[in-house]
């Protein structure tokens, strides 16, 4: 799962790369970037964010106000948030205390399960390990 993680997010820094080689000048000192492309660098990335964080998790607000118009600066922020985000990957701390608790609550299940069988009570053993 790490792998396409980290596969997608490569996925989206090119795609906001692509987006800075876009820089034109408005003849008045203005640097925009294309708005199609911003726009779908923003969608994306929010997309992914949603996914793997959720909608309430600063990365997502963060990205989603960082990243509102079409300046160069807009999109050197988002990938300076996705890169924090793959630090966080690569660094294996993507985990929430409520996914530390469910794996622990799993494992003790199995332990029940696995003492059942070796008891003989192999229907209830079934029994539980098809509800983990």
């Amino acid at each position: 799962m790490q792998e396409k993680l980290l596969n997608r997010l490569e996925q989206l820094e090119n795609l906001g790369k692509a987006t800075l080689a876009t820089v034109s000048s408005d003849g008045y000192g203005g640097r925009y970037v294309d708005s199609g492309k911003a726009n779908g660098f923003k969608a994306a990335s929010l997309s992914f964010i949603e996914r793997v964080y959720g909608k309430d998790h600063s990365y997502y607000d963060s990205f989603n106000t960082s990243v509102d118009g079409y300046y160069p600066s807009d999109i050197e922020s988002g990938l300076e948030i996705l890169s924090s985000i793959r630090q966080e990957i690569e660094g294996n701390w993507l985990f929430t205390f409520k996914g530390l608790v469910a794996a622990e609550l799993f494992a003790d299940f199995l332990e029940m399960a696995d003492h059942l069988l070796e008891l003989g009570y192999k229907d209830p053993a079934a029994v539980i390990i098809g509800s983990v």
